[in-house]
C-alpha cells in the first residue's frame, strides 16, 4: 500500500506558496529523476508516490532505459494523465547512473530529487525536504531518513534505516541543530562518512540543480554499484549539508538487481573510497586516514581493485570538485 497524507495538497509552507503549479510559477521548482528500467511490477506505484506529493509544483522525468518489458507503455500512460509526468525511451545503458546523467539536462526545476522505479515517496518528501532549503540559502544538499520494506512501507518488518542505526547519536558531534528534526553538517560531518557510514540514500536526497552541474561528473556511469555514494562523499566535501531527521521515502528490499550482486558491491565499495582517500587527503586527520584506508583490500587479495580506476568515467573522475560558493 502506498502510504496516504492528512494534509491538505495546498502545495508548501506560506514562504513556497508562490511556487506551486497555477500560482504565478510556469516552472517546476523540483525535478524528479526517475530511471526505470524492466520496472513495470512497481513503476506505476513509484511514480504515483509522487503524484501524490502535497507540494504539486514538480516534473518527473521517467527515462525508460531499454526496458524490454510493459514499462514504456504504463509511462505513456501515466504522462497522458498528467502533463507532470515527462517520459522518453533511450537504448539501454546498462546502469541507473547514466540514465540519470541523461535526464539531468532536460530538468527544469530548481531542485534535483531522484526516485528509483521500485522505491516511494512519503506525500510530504518534497515539502519536507524545501524547508531546509528555504532555512537558510547556503545549504546546498538536503538529505532524509528513510524506511526499508519488502512488501508494504507500513509492515511490522519495515523499519527506519537511519534510525536503526542511531544516526543523529552516533554522528551528533558532526551534526548542528537548526530547528526541529533539522540539523545541517559541520565540517566533521566529512570524517564521518568517510570513515564510518554515509547515510544518504538515492530516494532520500534533494539537491540544487546548479551544485550537481558544477561537478565534473554527476554520477560516475562506470560504476555500477556506488555511484550514489561517491556523489554524496563529494558534496558532503565541498557543500553545506542539511539532514531531517524524519522518514520521508521508501525503499524495496527485492533482493535483485545491482545492489544484490556482493562482488559488484564489494568491487564499487573499493573504488569509491579509493578516490575518496585521495580527494581528502588534506583534510583527514593521520588517524582517519589510517581508518579509512583499513578498509581497502589489500594488493593481491581477491578484492584487489588495482585494475580499475574510478576517475576512468571522464576527466576529473569525482577526484575534484568546485566548492560550493
Amino acid at each position: 500500500m502506498v502510504p496516504t497524507s492528512e494534509s491538505e495538497r495546498d502545495g508548501s509552507s506560506s514562504r513556497m506558496s508562490s511556487r506551486v503549479l497555477g500560482q504565478g510559477d510556469p516552472k517546476p521548482t523540483v525535478s524528479v529523476i526517475m530511471p526505470c528500467h524492466n520496472g513495470q511490477t512497481y513503476v506505476a506505484a513509484a511514480v504515483e508516490s509522487v503524484l501524490r506529493q502535497t507540494y504539486t509544483n514538480f516534473e518527473i522525468l521517467a527515462v525508460d532505459d531499454g526496458s524490454s518489458d510493459d514499462t514504456p507503455n504504463i509511462l505513456r500512460s501515466l504522462a497522458a494523465a498528467d502533463p507532470r509526468v515527462i517520459t522518453w525511451s533511450q537504448s539501454a545503458s546498462g546502469t541507473p547512473a547514466a540514465a540519470r546523467n541523461a535526464a539531468l539536462p532536460r530538468a527544469r526545476g530548481e531542485l534535483i530529487a531522484f526516485l528509483d522505479d521500485d522505491d516511494l515517496f512519503h506525500p510530504e518528501k518534497l515539502k519536507r525536504s524545501l524547508v531546509g532549503f528555504d532555512s537558510r540559502p547556503d545549504i546546498q544538499a538536503v538529505f532524509h531518513d528513510h524506511v526499508r520494506f519488502r512488501h508494504d512501507p507500513h509492515e511490522a518488518e519495515a523499519f527506519r534505516f537511519l534510525a536503526s542505526r542511531s544516526y543523529v547519536a552516533t554522528a551528533g558531534h558532526a551534526l548542528e541543530a537548526i530547528g526541529s528534526k533539522w540539523f545541517i553538517g559541520s565540517p566533521d560531518l566529512y570524517r564521518f562518512s568517510s570513515l564510518e557510514y554515509v547515510g544518504i540514500h538515492i530516494s532520500a536526497v534533494m539537491v540544487r540543480r546548479k551544485t550537481l552541474l558544477d561537478e565534473p561528473v554527476i554520477f560516475q556511469a562506470n560504476l555500477r554499484w556506488g555511484e550514489d555514494l561517491d556523489l554524496w562523499l563529494r558534496l558532503i566535501h565541498r557543500c553545506p549539508i542539511a539532514y531531517c531527521d524524519e522518514a520521508l521515502s521508501y525503499y524495496r528490499l527485492t533482493g535483485s538487481g545491482v545492489s544484490s550482486d556482493a562482488r559488484e558491491a564489494a568491487r564499487g565499495d573499493v573504488l569509491v573510497h579509493e578516490a575518496n582517500l585521495a580527494r581528502g587527503q588534506g583534510s583527514f586527520t593521520p588517524a582517519t586516514f589510517a581508518g579509512i584506508k583499513r578498509r581497502l583490500p589489500k594488493p593481491g587479495s581477491i578484492w584487489d581493485m588495482s585494475k580499475y580506476s574510478v576517475a576512468s568515467a571522464a576527466p576529473g573522475g569525482g577526484l575534484t570538485g568546485r566548492r560550493c560558493g
